[in-house]
């Protein structure tokens, strides 16, 4: 009988793995220095800022009116019950007002107040239930009074429609779509205008005018530039 020594299996060389890992070692090198990731980060100085400056004239007066008039204009939040078709559900609802005088007085439209059953109303830095004392549907008009001590608000300086001109620059303030305080500014378009409302009636000597306005600035103030 033939006999052989035991098998022994030959042991690999490492150096093609070496080889290997080397060469995908270098190709991501090569890679990721072509995105400069190994670039040192810059040292950049902050751009100064540059003073703009006094305000334009126009811009000083806008300022001047949001400053003197937004804290007479009201944020009016209402519920009522409406009725569909599973039954009696709440409907919420937004809108503006002014200040009318010291007694705690607050105009709106009457669209705004129409059914509520409940009346908020956030005006001067303070919140209040209200009560709706009269409205006229003819006119869009309603007249609020807030519970609670309200001597310290200031009422808007009034003006007269008939002395509008088209052209001048007409200031709204209100809170379209819930966004507090805001305002837009346009020019009188146009004089008595005639509109049809939503129940079918008419109402005349409205003031058109190409300021934006949205839902919810419904009830809020138009001032010209004198406030």
């Amino acid at each position: 009988m033939t006999s052989y020594p035991p098998f022994t299996p030959r042991r690999q060389s490492p150096l093609p793995l070496l080889f290997a890992g080397a060469a995908f070692a270098l190709a991501a090198y090569l890679v990721l220095d072509r995105t400069g990731v190994f670039d040192p980060a810059p040292t950049a100085e902050p751009r100064p800022v540059t003073p703009r400056g006094e305000l334009a004239p126009l811009e000083q007066g806008f300022v001047e009116v949001f400053e003197r008039c937004s804290p007479s204009v009201a944020h009016i939040n209402t519920s009522s019950l409406v009725r569909t078709g599973f039954g009696i559900a709440e409907q919420k609802g937004s809108g503006s007002g002014f200040v009318w005088d010291r007694a705690g007085v607050v105009v709106t439209n009457d669209h705004v107040v129409r059914s509520a059953r409940e009346v908020l109303v956030s005006v001067g830095g303070r919140n209040y239930r209200a009560d709706v004392l009269a409205s006229s549907p003819n006119h869009d008009l309603a007249v609020l009074q807030l519970r609670g001590k309200a001597g310290d608000l200031v009422p808007l300086p009034l003006g007269s429609s008939a002395d509008l001109r088209v052209g001048q620059t007409a200031i709204a303030i209100g809170n379209p779509f819930g966004f507090d305080q805001t305002m837009t500014t346009g020019v009188v378009s146009a004089l008595n205008r005639t509109l049809p409302t939503e129940d079918g009636r008419l109402m005349h000597g409205l003031i058109q005018v190409d300021a934006a306005i949205n839902p919810g600035n419904s009830g809020g103030p138009l001032l010209d530039s004198a406030g």
